[in-house]
């Protein structure tokens, strides 16, 4: 996919609110999400690679998965995320063989009503700070953290008593007896079958860090997460392009969506996704399902047209934003069409700044289709003063 044409409008769409949730932050992680945002300008286009412990994929430098999740959120609106509904507690669960958390799983409560429940004597689902600790800490069983470090992680909040709840204290056991067998057995298998060996100290001379039973029980975890949401990239490929949609994003255990069509084409892709996967979890003995979010679109000043406005005029009004942005490459600049291009026939879509301009041509028109008065045609691209969006 090409960064520029993803990310370069969006930046460009939605710097009001993107700007709105950066000055909430304080004062040195913003210098930091303007880094960020300075990096995607420069070089929009992601890329992933294997980790050197685990068998995720990470993004390449400095991108836009580095930006803290509200701001990820005000760049990318109009997408649409996904992700796995507590997949790493089902996945341990699974792994573990862990009795009375799958009879949980398999109620249909979800287990942060029960842990709410267990701390507050409150049948009813979390407010959202309260479940951001817990899903820490359920992440956190998972994925290795010592008792005694859980125990310091909740102190603060007063909510130490979360460890007695029977889900938490089955998973810290058996995890425990996982561990030891990993220990005795020198490391264990992923779900593809790759051995990871145990490494007790770190080698410096070969610059491989300590893998301890642990850390190897995180990969493993890991693996599992990948296979299951592995399916949606063979659903995007074979039916991205008959139901309008591509993978913009991966984020280890699920993923941002861009759907060009917004109708009955969109629910089919997302059921044919939550499908693909739901079927490779049961395969695993895994319940867990996809779950979809719109990411909504950012509230900044609207072009207004008027009826007697074309289609050419629009697109010059939008184009005047997208220049003041530092976006805009003229048609005469562009060493793909050279400026001889038919722009408004598309001839040169798949080129990131043709396919940028045919784009707005297409908002244009249809505004213009779609009434006979007075209308809002959608976020105007701001203008700025510095050819950088976010000097």
């Amino acid at each position: 996919l090409d960064g520029h044409r993803l990310f370069l409008p969006k930046l460009a769409k939605n710097k009001e609110a993107i700007d709105t949730e950066i000055a909430k932050l304080p004062e040195h992680v913003q210098i930091i999400q303007r880094r960020i945002l300075h990096a995607v300008m420069e070089q929009p286009q992601m890329l992933y690679r294997p980790g050197d412990r685990t068998c995720r994929l990470s993004q390449c430098g400095d991108g836009v998965l580095g930006l803290k999740r509200e701001v990820r959120k005000a760049l990318c609106a109009g997408w649409t995320d996904c992700d796995l509904r507590s997949s790493q507690f089902s996945i341990l669960a699974t792994t573990l063989n862990a009795p009375i958390s799958k009879a949980l799983i398999e109620s249909g409560k979800t287990l942060w009503r029960s842990l709410y429940l267990f701390t507050h004597d409150v049948d009813a689902d979390p407010p959202k700070e309260i479940k951001a600790i817990f899903k820490e800490v359920v992440y956190s069983v998972a994925f290795g953290k010592l008792a005694s470090n859980l125990a310091r992680l909740l102190r603060p909040h007063g909510l130490e008593r979360l460890l007695g709840h029977p889900v938490l204290q089955e998973l810290l056991q058996l995890r425990d007896e996982w561990f030891a067998r990993i220990e005795s057995g020198g490391g264990a298998p992923d779900i593809w079958g790759t051995w990871h060996s145990i490494r007790a100290e770190k080698d410096c001379a070969r610059g491989e860090e300590a893998r301890l039973p642990r850390h190897i029980a995180a990969t493993v975890i890991q693996s599992w997460e990948m296979e299951i949401i592995a399916p949606i990239f063979t659903v995007a490929k074979r039916y991205g392009e008959t139901y309008q949609f591509r993978i913009v994003l991966f984020q280890h255990d699920g993923a941002t969506i861009s759907f060009h069509a917004h109708d009955v084409r969109k629910e089919r892709a997302m059921t044919l996704l939550r499908d693909a996967v739901e079927t490779r979890a049961r395969e695993l003995g895994v319940q867990t399902t996809l779950e979809f979010a719109d990411l909504e679109a950012a509230d900044v000043p609207s072009v207004v047209r008027s009826q007697d406005q074309s289609v050419e005029e629009i697109v010059a009004e939008l184009e005047d934003g997208l220049r003041a942005a530092g976006l805009f490459l003229p048609p005469e600049q562009c060493d793909f069409c050279g400026g001889e291009g038919d722009w408004y026939e598309g001839e040169y879509a798949g080129h990131w700044c043709c396919d940028l301009h045919a784009h707005l041509v297409d908002e244009a028109d249809d505004a213009i289709k779609a009434s006979s008065s007075e209308e809002h045609i959608g976020p105007a691209f701001p203008k700025v003063e510095q050819p950088c969006l976010f000097l």
